[in-house]
């Protein structure tokens, strides 16, 4: 009877914090200023060290809440840029970058850190196609912290501290992108790794399932009706094996090249708003406030999610992110 408490404990908590979104990874409200964080072919789009410092907290409130944290950061090789020199730019180029982040749901915490790189290429004279991967490892864990109050010494899943061990972490991006349009394609994981305790049990792992495929596909058009005034509509839709097909619907305002603010609405699941400023030439600050249009939105404070970014070294004008999308 233990056992099958224990096996149905660790299931039930795999799937709250994770499957009721509909996926496995960490959600982003804001991906449309910092599309690196789902798309490793980003690397290298932008003429300058592109960082980010991120910070969600999820459905505020209730216990056991995702909290997501995150560093971010990606540059171009082998490319010279008109924002900060005035040469000309090369045809060809690579992209290189690197993310590290921190997810928690309840008792689970996932680390994660990757590597990028991106071959970027020119198909005519305004549009270019990227292609780049993300490798890297990732480790789920488990906190014995959170079974304080639960009164079973003899039982390992309360008593001890898990994890997985560092699994390998591969993943694929593609962006077409045009100054009137985008495309992008990501999939992530690319290996369907098992989740298995190690130290769980003293004998052997213990299977719980395994990482399913992500496929995110978005695309968008940009309309500039005033030379201080950019409106980008997007959608993107997201697979996950096993699960539903879900949609964002998404609009991005942009004026004088400095301030963006929009919406989004991802279908059945929430309704958030974003607004952001460029500080200077080298820093910004994004905001975004989520409202769950689910049940559980009754027994929460909404979602919160903050981004800093830094770029080096600062281009000669001031210039707002994700200027392609």
């Amino acid at each position: 009877m233990r056992l099958i408490v224990r096996n149905t404990v660790l299931i039930v908590l795999l799937y709250q914090g994770l499957a009721v979104r509909a996926q496995q990874i960490q959600q982003y409200s804001q991906y449309m200023i910092n599309q690196f964080v789902l798309n490793p072919a980003i690397a290298g789009t932008e003429g300058f060290l592109d960082m980010y410092i991120g910070y969600r907290n999820q459905w505020t409130g209730f216990e056991g809440a995702p909290v997501t944290y995150y560093i971010s950061a990606h540059k171009a090789v082998g490319r010279e840029s008109k924002f900060i020199q005035k040469r000309k730019v090369r045809r060809y180029w690579h992209g290189i970058g690197a993310q590290v982040f921190r997810d928690r749901t309840g008792p689970l915490k996932r680390t994660s850190v990757l590597g990028a790189y991106a071959y970027n290429f020119p198909v005519s004279k305004e549009t270019r196609i990227s292609v780049g991967t993300f490798v890297g490892f990732k480790q789920l864990q488990t906190d014995v912290d959170y079974w304080k109050n639960i009164d079973d010494d003899t039982d390992a899943l309360f008593n001890r501290s898990l994890n997985t061990g560092l699994i390998p972490d591969f993943q694929f991006g593609a962006v077409l992108y045009n100054p009137l349009y985008f495309v992008t394609l990501a999939v992530s994981p690319i290996l369907n790794n098992d989740i298995s305790f190690r130290n769980l049990d003293y004998n052997h792992e213990i299977f719980y399932g395994r990482y399913n495929r992500h496929v995110f596909l978005s695309s968008g058009v940009i309309f500039q009706p005033h030379s201080d005034l950019k409106i980008t509509p997007s959608v993107m839709l997201k697979y996950v094996q096993y699960a539903p097909l879900s949609m964002d619907l998404n609009v991005k305002i942009t004026q004088y090249n400095k301030y963006w603010y929009g919406g989004s609405f991802r279908m059945l699941e929430a309704v958030n708003v974003f607004a952001g400023l460029d500080i200077s030439k080298m820093f910004c600050a994004s905001y975004a406030f989520e409202w769950s249009v689910t049940a559980i939105r009754k027994h929460n404070y909404g979602s919160h999610e903050i981004i800093l970014g830094m770029k080096l070294p600062p281009p000669r004008k001031i210039v707002c992110p994700s200027k392609y999308w």
